[in-house]
């Protein structure tokens, strides 16, 4: 064996052993050294670790026994026997839903220890999009087509209901020399060696440069945020050789728009990127989530606003998933999917009756990758499905609550756009989101990490304005406005990841955002440090 093979495999072993003191100290198991080194020296021992605590929940092992070798021994053993086992509908290495022990936090309530909830009227859920069907593709140049042409028309109509772009021209029909406004999709965007921004655009009709003077500071700032695949007005005169723009007018969101709001004060709290199955899902957290909707805790002004707390918004990634990054089975507790989504409705069976729940799927949900994405169907969320007081809809999704219009999108896309966009970060996820209200697009850049189903509908266009934007993916919590809009990212309920650490991301599990809707006024809960 050579150096830098061992120096992997010493490398391997330590990561295999920090994953398994984060799963044990979740059952508050603690090793010693010499267990430590035990474990180790065996083939598969977070598989092992994982058989213990399976152990310990169907009651065939103590904790006491875990305090020797010689109990780790038998785990040891245990884990070869399982093999010869049959298959079983629920992972050898968890328990089984029906007898999930860590559950015993929450216990029932007695109604006469709480204020009565502030929560005791019907829900008012609407549907206003949903993107039911996905369209079939074949991934053609006619599809490319349709899906462009879809893009630009939606973002056209919007651009012309500001003033100055009632009456834009086809690029075809300016004439050299002459004032004009125009419409068009970004193709390309350079830098030239004397600082002036270069793009080009095209609509049906053709393609022209556009030029954006280096000597123009607000409009070379403002160039900063433009990204391919966008569409934007121009006015300005066209020369020899380029269309020297001298505005740019963006789709935007108006100074002015028409609030919506409940007619009664009710919250809503805002969740996503739950990952059940994962190693580092913080179950006790999400417990402390749930008890609060009960009407459990410390403060009695939190034991009001649990109360009053009528809708939970889940913005995808309720679960890990399966086969989603390399090497993810290394990262799982949970490594069946069906079993994953079982585990998650078994979580929900526990909200109150009068608290509803509305899900959007994610990158880690069991649907197509390509977005739009449905549903998460009911092949692999049954229990899921036959909750009454869960709502599925696709991603994203618009609901009006109250009369109040929630968009909801997972947004990756927020990966790819951070690249793009100088001065933005992933601790700030909130100020990326407002630029896609901007665009009026939730994923303007196409071809990069996020795969976008080419159909004949540009379903990511925000033609329809909400009250309220709700995202998710980058798992760190924020909250902003813009223009009116409330903009939440809700964070998570997961530890860091090793993928996360490698890209430097630092999450904010377990803080979660309450919005009243007659109010608007936000409130930040911290359950990870209940």
């Amino acid at each position: 064996m050579n150096f830098k093979l061992i120096l992997m495999t010493v490398t391997s072993r330590r990561s295999a052993l920090t994953r398994i003191v984060r799963l044990l100290a979740n059952h508050d198991i603690l090793l010693t050294p010499e267990i430590s080194n035990f474990l180790l020296k065996q083939r598969d021992p977070i598989t092992i670790a994982q058989t213990a605590i399976s152990l310990l929940a169907n009651e065939k092992l103590t904790k006491e026994e875990l305090v020797t070798i010689e109990g780790w021994k038998k785990v040891s053993i245990r884990k070869e026997e399982r093999k010869k086992e049959p298959t079983r509908s629920t992972p050898s290495h968890i328990p089984s839903t029906k007898k999930f022990a860590p559950l015993h936090q929450l216990q029932p309530i007695n109604k006469a220890d709480i204020e009565p909830p502030l929560r005791d009227f019907a829900p008012q859920v609407q549907i206003i999009r949903n993107i039911e069907n996905a369209e079939k593709f074949r991934g053609t140049v006619d599809d490319f087509v349709e899906y462009f042409k879809s893009r630009f028309q939606k973002l056209s109509r919007i651009l012309r209901q500001h003033g100055d772009l009632a009456n834009a021209r086809k690029i075809a029909t300016i004439l050299p020399e002459e004032d004009a406004v125009v419409i068009g999709m970004i193709t390309e965007k350079r830098t030239t060696k004397n600082g002036h921004v270069l793009l080009e655009i095209e609509d049906e009709t053709s393609s022209m440069p556009v030029l954006l003077p280096k000597g123009n500071r607000e409009l070379i700032e403002d160039s900063q945020g433009i990204l391919l695949d966008t569409v934007l007005g121009f006015i300005g005169k066209r020369g020899k050789d380029f269309f020297i723009a001298k505005k740019v007018i963006w789709p935007d969101v108006p100074h002015k728009i028409n609030k919506r709001v409940a007619p009664l004060p009710v919250n809503v709290a805002f969740l996503s990127d739950i990952h059940v199955g994962s190693q580092e899902f913080l179950e006790k957290t999400f417990l402390n989530f749930i008890n609060f909707l009960r009407g459990k805790a410390d403060k009695q002004s939190e034991r009001k606003m649990g109360l009053s707390t009528k809708y939970v918004l889940f913005a995808g990634d309720v679960v890990d998933g399966i086969g989603i990054y390399p090497n993810q089975q290394y990262d799982l507790l949970v490594d069946d999917i069906n079993d994953q989504y079982d585990l998650f409705a078994h979580y929900l069976d526990y909200l109150p009756e009068d608290v509803t729940a509305i899900i959007i799927p994610g990158n880690h949900d069991m649907v197509r990758r390509a977005e739009p994405q449905p549903i998460i169907p009911d092949t692999f969320a049954k229990h899921l499905h036959s909750l009454p007081n869960v709502v599925l809809t696709s991603n994203p999704s618009m609901v009006a609550l109250h009369g109040v219009r929630v968009l909801l999108y997972h947004c990756t896309p927020l990966m790819d756009l951070v690249n793009h966009l100088p001065g933005h970060t992933f601790e700030k996820p909130g100020t990326i989101m407002r630029e896609m209200l901007r665009a009026r697009h939730l994923s303007p850049l196409y071809g990069e990490h996020t795969p976008i189903a080419p159909e004949k509908e540009d379903h990511l266009v925000i033609d329809e304005l909400p009250d309220i934007f709700h995202g998710g993916h980058v798992h760190i919590n924020d909250v902003g406005k813009y223009r009116g809009i409330a903009i939440v990212n809700s964070g998570t309920m997961q530890a860091q990841t090793e993928y996360q650490r490698q890209l430097n991301i630092v999450p904010t599990p377990g803080k979660v955002t309450l919005l009243n809707l007659q109010s608007f006024e936000p409130h930040l809960i911290d359950f990870y440090r209940k």
